[in-house]
């Protein structure tokens, strides 16, 4: 196997690896997002009176709400299925609503801070994807010094072609592989 053609099946390769590694971290990134789904306040009125809430955490950005079981939500951009909604830029509940619930089992908690999920995972999933994009740019940089570049290359077949030691065909075979490097 020539160089060409290892460096083609190096290239392919790694391409795959990268498009199924974005694959991964879109997915990843999907589902590392928040599980909350904004809701307003009439919504939420109508999912209580289906008895639909099992807690309430009132915290200074809104309300952060868990429903008994995993409900179809109109969100406004569409229908999604979720336990978990937020009632973004709502202060304390009235005294009526606040026993209303305590009345029918709902716990509700007063928090100082809006529960947060864990963003570590999906930084450290671009980081990862980006030093591998870095060790792959370090790499190529490297054989390029060792082996001459794809335009290097080219210019060396352009000048094999003129000297006749290769055929029109061969160059345009050889020519195609080192075109797929740049």
């Amino acid at each position: 196997m020539s160089k060409a053609e290892e460096g083609e099946g190096i290239s392919l390769r790694f391409a795959v690896a990268l498009a199924i590694g974005l694959l991964v971290m879109v997915l990843a990134l999907n589902f590392l997002g928040s599980p909350e789904v904004p809701v307003s306040p009439e919504y939420l009125r109508r999912l209580d009176k289906e008895d639909l809430v099992a807690s309430v955490q009132i915290a200074p950005g809104g309300w952060h709400i868990a429903l008994r079981r995993p409900t179809r939500v109109d969100n406004g951009g569409g229908e999604l299925i979720t336990q978990q909604l937020v009632v973004k830029g709502q202060g304390e509940p009235n005294a009526e609503t606040s026993r209303g619930w305590r009345a029918r089992g709902v716990r509700v908690e007063y928090i100082e801070e809006p529960p947060q999920q864990s963003g570590w995972v999906g930084g450290l999933l671009v980081s990862a994807l980006l030093g591998l994009g870095l060790w792959h740019l370090w790499h190529q940089m490297q054989r390029h010094r060792r082996e001459g570049s794809p335009r290097q290359h080219l210019e060396q077949l352009e000048k094999d072609l003129k000297e006749g030691k290769i055929s029109q065909e061969e160059f345009q075979r050889r020519a195609e592989l080192i075109m797929a490097e740049m």
